[in-house]
């Protein structure tokens, strides 16, 4: 009776197991029921049903369902016991047969053979324990799918390829095998053998695989296939070709200029760079869509990824639209630059270069001379922030005229300045005019020259006197009148005039720009009076000019100077410079340093 009880509680749950003790303990009562009643205890012999065990498919797969079905004859026999089916002594099913049938579906995942039983136990009331023939089910390997993708597909040279392979199986097997990558038939370098391990649960169940990580050189096209091994349970399979292509790796190019805005006479170099570094290929340089000289194909330096193209000058003022276009090669896209906006000035255009004044006496004024600066459209407007003659004779030239300072010329507009010749001595003279702008090549230079003469000749003599009338002749007729005496002798040239004497001057430095200073002349010396006019004077400092104009005069021998609009004096010392007008002669008349106060 023990053991009949451990038999029907063997390989069963825990709710199998509380109805059997409950049946097993009903039909025990009732025994010691009968016992009791009949007074002697009679032999347990049940009747044993008849339990056989059959497989819907025999061979099967490893990881595909095989449904088993038990049946119990009689049929009445069911309805009291229960069935359990083994697989090599493990129980995936138990349960009451309906109609004395109880089937089992279960999926196997070891390859060979097992030995599958039907267990009946019955009530122990009507039907006794009873076991089918054993059923030897056979296990083959089970098929495998193996899929292939690529992380990017086309892909560029250089760039990192990452293959998936994936292995599918119906149900989750205990799995092991290996895949191996190749490329046109060949083993990828580094992807052979990779184990195959969990990757995650797909739909059609789970899936494990392993991963090649490629990058190609070059481009091209790469037929792609994943071979699983296989393993003892499950067999190999071999993926679809993924056919992965290779493209050129795509490049940028920017262009630069060494000089931007740059000379008419300038060289400029231009820099056409290519990103990332290629392996070769070369950059075309054009000029508004035109090729420019020499700079049609210059290769690219494979270590920095720079081309460079070099004009020697433009010659003439103007904008260019500069473009570097890389030509691209086995490995890298072509690529071309925005356009670079170049710019070409042209320094102001002066009327001379030198200026050569006639012989001047000593202490005489020249007429004017001009030089005329010129706009030539680099820059709008030209600004002049200064104009001085510099050189050893500097201040035998002087600025009577200057429009160009301070003033804003526009592009393709001049200004003027007037140069008079003032020699402080007999002999040569020579100056420098500079002209500082915010122009190209600043400052400009105009060479100045010419050369003191000695004192004018002194005009001719009046005619001499009548020479004496002849003797008279004897007497007779009248003798003729006697011829007229020889012309006198022209006289010496007088001697120069001196000096006239240093005139008081009082300068002022106040805010009303027409009055500057006051000058006072001796009694008896060089007399200034309103009669005279047309005189001019200059001031000057370290050969600079900084004021210029007339001399206005004022009672009792007093002058005043008449300054532009706007001027201003720093405190220091000056040249002061006084020249005559037509009635003086256009001479100077003074030169003196005085201080500004």
């Amino acid at each position: 009776m023990a053991d009949h009880m451990i038999e029907l509680l063997r390989g069963s749950s825990a709710a199998g197991q509380t109805a059997r003790v409950a049946r097993f303990v009903a039909a025990l009562v009732a025994v010691v029921v009968a016992v009791g009643f009949a007074g002697a205890a009679p032999a347990l012999a049940l009747p044993t049903p008849t339990v056989t065990v059959t497989s819907s498919v025999n061979p099967g797969q490893t990881g595909e369902p095989v449904t088993y079905t038990a049946t119990v004859s009689p049929a009445a026999a069911g309805q009291g016991g229960e069935i359990a089916i083994s697989d090599d002594g493990v129980r995936p099913c138990e349960g009451i047969p309906v109609n004395g049938t109880l089937t089992c579906t279960t999926t196997a995942f070891t390859v060979g053979p097992h030995s599958i039983v039907a267990l009946y136990f019955g009530d122990g009331v009507n039907y006794g324990d009873a076991t089918s023939p054993t059923l030897t089910e056979t296990l083959n390997a089970g098929p495998s799918t193996t899929s292939l993708t690529s992380s990017q597909n086309p892909s560029t040279t250089g760039a990192t390829v990452t293959y998936t392979a994936l292995v599918s199986f119906s149900q989750s097997p205990e799995f092991g095998g290996t895949i191996d990558f190749t490329d046109n038939g060949a083993a990828i370098s580094g992807c052979n053998a990779q184990p195959v391990s969990y990757f995650y649960t797909g739909f059609n169940g789970n899936e494990q695989g392993a991963t090649c990580v490629v990058a190609y050189a070059a481009l091209g096209s790469h037929p792609i296939v994943a071979v699983y091994s296989g393993d003892s349970n499950f067999q190999g399979s071999t993926s679809s070709t993924l056919t992965e292509t290779v493209n050129p790796a795509p490049t940028s190019t920017s262009v630069v200029s060494s000089a931007n805005p740059a000379t008419s006479t300038q060289a400029v170099t231009y820099t056409g760079t290519v990103s990332p570094m290629p392996d070769g290929g070369t950059v075309a340089f054009t000029d508004s869509s035109t090729s420019i000289s020499g700079c049609g194909s210059q290769p690219v330096d494979t270590s920095t990824g720079v081309a460079t193209c070099t004009v020697s000058s433009y010659g003439t003022a103007g904008s260019h639209a500069i473009v570097a276009a890389y030509s691209g090669d086995a490995s890298y896209a072509n690529s071309t630059s925005p356009v670079l906006s170049e710019r070409v000035n042209a320094p102001p255009a002066l009327s001379t270069s030198s200026l050569t004044f006639a012989s001047q006496p000593a202490g005489t004024l020249s007429a004017a001379e001009q030089v005329l600066i010129t706009n030539s459209g680099q820059l709008t407007p030209l600004e002049v922030s200064s104009v001085t003659v510099t050189g050893t004779n500097a201040d035998d030239f002087l600025i009577s005229e200057d429009t160009c300072m301070g003033a804003a010329i526009a592009a393709g507009s001049s200004c003027v300045i007037h140069i008079r010749y003032a020699p402080s001595a007999i002999g040569a003279s020579s100056g420098t005019l500079q002209i500082s702008s915010n122009g190209l090549d600043s400052p400009a230079q105009v060479s100045l020259s010419g050369t003191g003469s000695g004192p004018q000749t002194g005009s001719q003599g009046p005619t001499g006197p009548q020479g004496p009338a002849g003797l008279a002749g004897p007497t007779g007729a009248t003798g003729a009148t006697g011829p007229q005496g020889i012309q006198g002798v022209q006289g010496p040239i007088g001697p120069a005039g001196p000096a006239g004497p240093a005139g008081k001057v009082i300068c002022l430095n106040t805010l009303t720009a027409r009055l500057i200073c006051s000058l006072t002349f001796a009694s008896g010396t060089w007399t200034v009076s309103p009669s005279v006019g047309g005189d001019r004077y200059t001031l000057t400092r370290n050969h600079r000019t900084y004021a210029s104009g007339r001399v206005r005069i004022r009672r009792g021998g007093r002058a005043r100077l008449q300054l532009k609009p706007g001027t201003r004096l720093r405190i220091g010392s000056y040249v002061l410079t006084i020249i005559g007008g037509r009635k003086h002669g256009q001479r100077i008349l003074m030169r003196q340093t005085i201080r500004v106060v």
